[in-house]
């Protein structure tokens, strides 16, 4: 009887800890920026948590863009090579725009925390 109620107690923890856990893909942060002649830029911050990766969604007008995280000297980059780079330090990020030949980086400043 005692090993029974063992095992069920044992049991109900493993599943409150499972439900407790946080979903792959989870949002980490959102945050809205303002950036030059743009109206705002939305970074979600996301990480994958059963494969250890992380990523933006950046939410740049009506589209999005998903940027995996690439290494950087200072702060965090995050870019996917092609489309665009985001690359935060502090407060701010900067913003290019690599599918333009010579493009400038837009300078990004926090504005509040996107809902």
């Amino acid at each position: 009887m005692i090993i029974k109620s063992i095992h069920a107690g044992a049991g109900l923890i493993l599943a409150c800890a499972l439900l407790a856990a946080p979903a792959p893909g989870l949002a980490t942060g959102a945050i809205s920026y303002q950036c030059g002649k743009l109206k705002t830029v939305v970074a979600r911050y996301m990480e994958e948590v059963g494969q250890q990766a992380a990523y933006v969604q950046l939410d740049i007008g009506k589209q999005q863009f998903k940027l995996p995280q690439a290494s950087a000297a200072s702060g965090v980059r995050y870019t996917d090579g092609k489309t665009w780079e985001w690359w935060t330090k502090g407060e701010e990020a900067s913003l290019t725009n690599l599918a333009k030949k010579h493009s400038a980086f837009i300078i990004c400043k926090e504005k509040t925390a996107a809902k």
